[in-house]
């Protein structure tokens, strides 16, 4: 009896000396991670030279970051644009970010970031040599090859948003009402999508073929939008001769325009 006790004990702690080996691995590995986030930094170019697999948080926002563009130092306007195209490093930093925030399965995020590549990049993804390609089966190697780019945009009026936080620094009527609807301008949005558009260097421009996310028909609060365009037909490529574009939104406040270079959409990814 005593020893079928003392074999019950030795299972019993074995088992829970391999839980807290468990236990603290998993604790360490998170731990790694975030002070890998907290402290150490590289730059873009590194980054995207390494295999996506190898990122971590801090790395997925660097690479984000880089390709955001905004009018935020302008003060002419009060109405601020950020814009993020889903070029492959985007959509790579994106999938990757998430997969460590929610883990999944690593099939499952490879899924995802192959979807999303397709549906907002028009590319495909070949598993066997890790290289991108487009819709005809060529390996990505040239701008000319996007079928199309979306954007993320989002839209906010600094005016408003400030009358709301601190409304006592808006004028009074005499009655003591206040006059934010005339104080402020207001821009009306309901034709937003043919405001936007895309223009390359030779001053040609396409509209989007669709905007999506649009809440409200006036800029009050903030307004988040993913804007498509389609850059490519059988015979014409928008983005040749052009070594940069630019993401117009008119009839807000002043026209807003935004560049983005286009060696960041050449730039591949290899994500193992």
């Amino acid at each position: 009896m005593s020893k079928i006790i003392r074999s019950a004990k030795i299972a019993i702690n074995s088992s829970i000396i391999a839980s807290c080996f468990l236990l603290s691995s998993c604790y360490m590995k998170e731990l790694r991670q975030s002070l890998e986030d907290a402290f150490w930094w590289r730059s873009y170019e590194t980054i995207i030279k390494r295999p996506v697999s190898l990122w971590n948080r801090r790395d997925c926002l660097t690479v984000m970051m880089e390709n955001i563009q905004s009018n935020i130092l302008d003060m002419r306007t009060n109405i601020k644009v950020y814009a993020t195209p889903y070029n492959p490093t985007v959509i790579a930093a994106m999938s990757k970010f998430r997969w460590l925030q929610i883990p999944v399965h690593q099939t499952e995020a490879e899924s995802n970031f192959e979807a999303l590549l397709k549906d907002n990049f028009g590319m495909y993804y070949d598993w066997n040599h890790q290289k991108i390609m487009d819709s005809r089966g060529n390996y990505f190697k040239d701008k000319t090859q996007i079928d199309s780019i979306m954007f993320l945009i989002t839209i906010e009026n600094y005016a408003w948003i400030t009358s709301m936080t601190w409304p006592q620094l808006l004028p009074q009527l005499p009655d003591g009402k206040n006059i934010t609807n005339i104080a402020l301008d207001i821009p009306d949005i309901t034709h937003l999508e043919d405001q936007i558009y895309l223009i390359n260097e030779q001053n040609k421009f396409i509209k989007p073929k669709y905007v999506w996310g649009k809440k409200r028909n006036v800029l009050t609060m903030p307004e988040t939008l993913l804007a498509m365009f389609e850059v490519k037909t059988e015979n014409y490529s928008f983005l040749e001769k052009s070594e940069k574009i630019f993401l117009c939104i008119k009839g807000l406040e002043q026209d807003i325009k935004l560049e983005f270079s286009l060696k960041n959409f050449e730039v591949t990814v290899q994500l193992r």
